[in-house]
């Protein structure tokens, strides 16, 4: 296929980037692109007037984003509909059957479930397919998915999948292909893991693998399963076209220059499937593999990796036309012994300096500036294979080698091109001879007095060092964890254990291509990953980053997370990513900690590196990199509030107007915010603030209940292992919590407690039993801190119609569910009401013993009244006040119920007549933008409701979506009703892809207006805008239309201006309806991606008037109670 074609096509093929959502094309890929310096997945600094490697305040995105064709912003848009239904046809499938497969999977879901019925199916965002098949985490004793077995664990798993093929959906033939890539154990015992790979003629399936972890007697913990379902082999193309065609389209979507001998394939490297172009450590790499599109549908492709000189990318391209069809930047911010002189702790957990001027805890008031102090070096001498480690079978260093490099790391400085360790430094003298293997050097880093600069050469001697012996002590412990070479570890030799080899870690000092950052790139098993390290240039002289082992340790720790979680594929969300940075700070504070390190205590990342940062900015021990302090949220400062108080609702759009400015101190903190970071609330370093507090909580309980030793191994080895038990693509925070407590409770020993510490500690930050998420991007979630225990479940009338009626009397059972560790014994519960019109004549009950896990009804009706003052479709609030003993404790626990009077009609109707937009209004701020979300204020004593739920808050995105009750989403691709807005209502009067920024409308936004006099009036929410890129600052508004509440009114309307020109004619482009929440049947779609909305145009919604026939008479009995 020729570029002409892929030029065509991406001309009609809109993706979109935040830089400036241009057009991006393939254009001129060699020599009339220009090479444009990205921004790393790397610390985050960012820091008011001055230059900084990462993302800024005001554009927080990258310029080329992670992308996945199949669930980005342009999934549904015409021209990727027309490439599915064309790789549809190839393969001789309609879109009917691939509603079959999907079918399949309920279907073997409630097959599983019936014969597993405590297990859980969560499906992934790609492809929508059942990803993690599980027991629930919240169960008194996990129940596992199989039982004990002598077989070996792939065996066991192959079974599994065998037995439930139509919930994976691959044959029996095809399961028995699978091929097995990995069967090993943890090396402390506790936990193994199989996992098996899918290919078609011999090619790999893009993430096509199943993995679970195992009991030590056989039983599955967990299923992970990534499979390409419902595909027939003998369908998909053998075709993959030319590999440098593919690269040549891959590096246009990132604007890479490639010079021409970057380009000559490199035939002695080329090997199989892997074709190598250029030659070195960076060299350019195409991989055949086939790419699931949908069920049933699997298309020749190549993945390209690309490096730059931060930055570095995955791109997959179609084999036939060259179409982008995924994008990843995956760089994220023996028998001799050897002797190193290096800045060591022997008590801390790794024996390494936190830096070469530590100071932990750090202060506990950010306005003392008090700096560490430069600590003596020490010699350590070893092999690096003696006792436990006897896994390193060469050692560190390889034995008759003398320069920092081994089996697991290269370690020199990168201050000279091309792109790599320019060269590892060599022992003190030459071999054999006194200085054989011994590294040392006169190294006086700052604040030493008289301290050089970092490129005098001892500096840079001393400061490899250092480096080197911190990611060999990072690479054992990681090792003895799980991390081993089935796992996908970084190693030049895996010595015929399995998984791919040359690939240790290039440790890049001192790199020339950035400063006052450092970052780490994670292509696939097999290929090299690469650390860079940059000097800092705050103060006189500048300091190096790799005397700063918290940054070091949370870069390398990029390299474990995107190899344990989807092998370089993974973790592409921004909240997935932010995880990724939270296990970077959580493994460095874990690993560098000493026993003596109060529970009570501040603690930073990147202390010592971030001296004045910015001017006068000495507050650097007490805030490092973040905005707050690793710190358990109950150690608070002087005004009693938290020194770090993030937890999971500081994910939301909103999270700042609590956290306040790096000047003025918010409404929750210690201390104000430091200067560092960010404002927007769920970019990946601010995300990864608040998981790796969450860590750090159940740390802290875990080090309590089993002390400094046990303690430390015991959260390092279930958070690491949760890596490999959660969703392989995108895991969100909940998903990968529920990974740990799997984790946990698949101990040896010691697993309630353990359990009990990972619950509570991920209670402490907002994330308990009933936390949800409602959006993942942008994040909007629900914070909860309830513990699992005894909750309340759905009120059900017994009698009459089985609906709340003016009145009638009732009678009313509710459920209780323990959802604790423990049996609830001595249950009994108070149901109350503050309702006019309505009384509980029969308050009391009491219920039987609930074991864990259990359900139990109350043994006594409750009874309840309404009077004829209580209005049909109104609704009634009620209390029930449940006291026990056991469960997982916290008695009292209250639930709170709102039921119908009656019920409401289900659905709207529109219906169509003309309407006008009254003029005038009030812009709202913030509107003037593009993708955004605004909250709308209500008029005073505004009252309505949406599907008879009561609006109290509104929020208004700027592409035609507004929410009740909840932040609008600001997906800028339309879809078919019912969608992802969450669990409250939605209204899409014209959702589409809308720009209301000054370039692209003048004088657009959002506007309210309010017409009429209470209790009667009218609220107008009005769009003035333009249809994304087709827009000027001087381009009137084509896109008019507005919502319209009534006072006291269940009645929407939508009111259409202005529809809109050209390939966005009448909604061409747009989805138009109302919705009750993301799932069920509650929704009303008037059109989508028809040219139905014509200007003039008023739809009306209204349900239908539904079912309430006042009943004979109340209930005798007395007044409600009032708990006590």
């Amino acid at each position: 296929m020729s570029n002409g074609y892929v030029i065509s096509f991406l001309q009609r093929f809109r993706t979109k980037v935040s830089a400036n959502k241009a057009l991006l094309l393939c254009l001129f890929v060699l020599g009339a692109i220009t090479a444009v310096t990205l921004l790393p997945f790397n610390l985050g600094i960012k820091v008011s007037g001055q230059k900084s490697e990462t993302q800024t305040p005001a554009n927080p995105e990258p310029e080329f984003p992670n992308f996945d064709i199949r669930e980005s912003g342009s999934e549904k848009k015409a021209e990727v509909m027309d490439y599915f239904a064309a790789a549809r046809t190839a393969q001789h499938k309609d879109a009917s059957k691939v509603a079959d497969i999907r079918d399949d999977f309920a279907r073997g879901e409630s097959d599983l479930k019936s014969r597993i019925p405590y297990a859980k199916v969560e499906y992934n965002t790609d492809i929508r397919t059942p990803e993690v098949i599980t027991p629930d985490v919240w169960q008194d004793k996990m129940e596992f998915l199989s039982e004990p077995s002598g077989l070996t664990r792939s065996e066991i798993l192959r079974n599994f999948i065998k037995e439930n093929n139509r919930l994976i959906g691959v044959s029996d033939t095809q399961a028995t292909t699978l091929k097995v890539t990995a069967d090993y154990t943890n090396p402390s015992g506790n936990m193994s893991f199989a996992r098996l790979e899918q290919e078609i003629n011999g090619i790999p399936v893009f993430r096509g693998e199943v993995q679970a972890g195992f009991t030590p007697d056989g039983q599955i913990i967990r299923v992970i399963n990534n499979l390409a379902p419902g595909l027939d082999y003998a369908m998909v193309s053998r075709d993959f076209g030319d590999p440098l065609d593919a690269v040549t389209s891959a590096a246009g979507y990132i604007n890479h220059e490639f010079k021409s001998a970057e380009l000559a394939k490199n035939a002695a490297e080329s090997k199989g499937s892997k074709i190598v172009f250029g030659t070195g450590d960076s060299a350019t790499t195409a991989e055949k593999m086939y790419f699931p599109t949908e069920p049933g549908i699997a298309v020749p492709a190549w993945r390209v990796l690309i490096w730059e000189p931060i930055n570095a990318y995955y791109v997959i391209v179609d084999a036939r036309n060259g179409t982008m069809l995924w994008r990843k930047n995956i760089t994220n911010d023996q028998t001799q012994s050897a002797t190193y002189n290096i800045y060591g702790n022997s008590l801390a957990y790794i024996d390494v300096a936190e830096s070469v001027a530590p100071l932990t805890p750090g202060p506990v008031n950010p306005a003392t500036g008090t700096q560490g102090a430069v600590i003596p070096r020490a010699n350590r001498s070893l092999i690096g294979n003696e006792g436990a480690l006897s896994f390193n079978n060469n050692g560190w260093i390889t034995d008759n080698t003398n320069v920092t490099d081994g089996n697991a790391n290269e370690a020199g400085v990168d201050v000279v091109a091309p792109d790599g360790v320019d060269a590892p430094f060599p022992g003190d003298g030459a071999c054999p001879g006194v200085g054989c293997r011994v590294f040392s050097s006169t190294w006086n880093p700052p604040p030493g007095a008289g301290a050089p600069a970092p490129n005098d050469p001892q500096s840079r001697r001393g400061a490899v060092i250092q480096m080197f012996y911190i990611m060999n002590r990072y690479h054992d412990v990681l090792y003895q964890l799980g991390f081993t070479e089935q796992a996908r570890n970084f190693q030049q030799s895996n010595f015929g254990r399995g998984g791919a080899e040359l690939d240790r870690v290039r440790s890049e000092g001192q790199d020339s291509s950035g400063t006052d950052n450092a970052n780490f790139s994670t292509p696939a098993d097999g290929g090299r990953g690469r650390m860079q390290m940059f000097v800092w240039t705050g103060p006189t002289p500048d300091y190096d980053g790799t005397a700063d082992a918290d940054i070091v340790i949370h870069e390398v720790t990029h390299g474990t997370s995107n190899r344990l979680v989807g092998n370089g594929s993974g973790l592409v969300s921004n909240m997935s990513g932010g995880m990724g940075e939270g296990w970077g700070d959580f493994y460095g504070h874990t690993m560098l900690a000493e026993p003596t390190d109060p529970i009570n205590g501040v603690y930073t990342t990147g202390g010592y590196a971030t001296f004045l940062i910015t001017a006068g900015f000495n507050a650097n021990y007490y805030y490092g990199i973040r905005r707050f302090p690793k710190a358990v949220i109950a150690f608070t400062g002087p005004n009693g509030r938290p020194h770090n108080p993030l937890s999971f609702r500081h994910l939301n759009s909103n999270c700042n107007t609590e956290i306040g400015t790096p000047t003025a101190i918010g409404t929750i903190s210690a201390f104000p915010r430091g200067p560092i970071g960010v404002s927007q609330c769920d970019q990946v370093h601010n995300a990864g603030e608040i998981w790796s507090s969450a860590l750090w909580e159940v740390r802290s309980l875990m080090v309590a209940r089993s002390g400094f030793t046990a303690g430390t191994q015991r959260v390092l080895q279930v958070v690491t292992d949760g890596m490999r038990l959660g969703p392989q693509a995108s895991p969100t925070f909940l998903s990968e919590r529920d990974a740990i407590i799997a984790a946990a409770a698949a101990l040896p020993t010691g697993a309630a407690d353990a359990v009990a510490d990972v619950r509570e500690g991920f209670r402490r930050r907002g994330m308990g039993f009933s936390a949800s998420i409602q959006s993942v991007s942008p994040a909007a979630v629900t914070e909860a801190f309830d513990s699992a225990t005894l909750s309340g479940g759905t009120p059900v009338i017994t009698t009459g119609n089985g609906l709340l009626e003016p009145n009638e009397c009732n009678s009313v059972n509710i459920p209780l569910i323990n959802n604790g560790n423990a049996a609830a014994t001595a249950v009994s519960a108070v149901l109350s009401t503050t309702t006019p019109g309505v009384t509980v004549t029969q308050a009391n009950s009491v219920y039987p013993n609930i074991p864990a896990g259990g359900t139990a009804t109350n043994t006594t009706a409750y009874q309840v009244s309404l009077d004829n003052t209580v209005a049909c479709f109104s609704n009634v609030n009620f209390t029930l006040t449940i006291t026990f003993t056991g469960s997982g404790g916290g008695s009292p626990q209250v639930a709170n119920y709102t039921l119908p009077v009656g019920q409401a009609g289900l659905n709207y109707n529109f219906t169509s007549a003309a309407g006008t937009i009254p003029a005038g209004g009030t812009l709202v701020g913030g509107s003037q933008g593009d993708d955004v979300a605004v909250a709308i204020p209500l008029p005073a004593s505004f009252a309505s409701t949406v599907y008879g739920v009561p609006v109290t808050s509104l929020s208004a995105s700027t592409n035609g979506v507004l929410a009740v009750n909840t932040a609008a989403g600001t997906a800028f691709t339309n879809a078919a009703l019912p969608s992802t807005f969450g669990a409250n209502p939605a209204l899409l009067p014209y959702w589409d892809d809308l720009n209301s920024s000054a370039t692209n409308v003048l004088n657009g936004g959002i506007f309210t207006n309010t017409t009429g006099s209470a209790p009667n009036r009218q609220f107008f929410i009005e769009w003035r805008t333009n249809p994304f890129g087709t827009g000027t600052a001087t381009t009137a508004p084509s896109v008019q239309f507005a919502v319209v509440l009534t006072e006291g009114s269940d009645a929407i309307r939508y009111i259409y201006a202005l529809t809109g020109t050209g390939a966005n004619l009448n909604g061409s482009s747009a989805t138009s309806g109302v919705q009750r929440m993301d799932t069920g049947t509650q929704f009303t779609q008037f059109s989508f991606n028809t040219p139905t909305l014509t200007p003039g145009l008023q739809l009306s919604g209204a349900r239908p008037a539904g079912v309430c026939s006042p009943g004979t008479g109340t209930c005798s009995g007395g007044p409600t109670p009032t708990p006590t």
